[in-house]
């Protein structure tokens, strides 16, 4: 219905203010996403960690400063880095949900 495309379209206009990009595989349902972390976000001074076990992903790697990184489990989230997120379609969508309602 409208209100379903509606919303559809304002949930895509805000997602791309923190990813940006994401490829999902149709087969398996599973997302790739790039997801820039604002300086005042909910998860700035968390671990890594905090985010596997809180959305079910996976974090390969993190831009940070320029470079890309292979973030341990201790790495600590900093303001503007951008965190490389791989997982199920829904647990990436609940992360930014949360992130967008900051």
């Amino acid at each position: 219905n409208v209100e379903d495309l509606v919303i559809s379209a304002i949930e895509s206009m805000l997602t791309r203010k923190i990813a940006e990009s994401m490829f999902t595989d149709s087969l398996t349902n599973f997302s790739f996403v790039i997801i820039r972390i604002n300086e005042n976000s909910q998860i700035v001074g968390k671990q890594i960690s905090y985010v596997v076990n809180n959305y079910e992903v996976a974090v390969p790697y993190v831009i940070t400063s320029g470079r890309t990184i292979k973030p341990s489990d201790d790495y600590v989230i900093e303001g503007n880095d951008k965190l490389v997120i791989v997982g199920p379609s829904a647990s990436i969508n609940k992360l930014i949900r949360e992130l967008l309602t900051e």
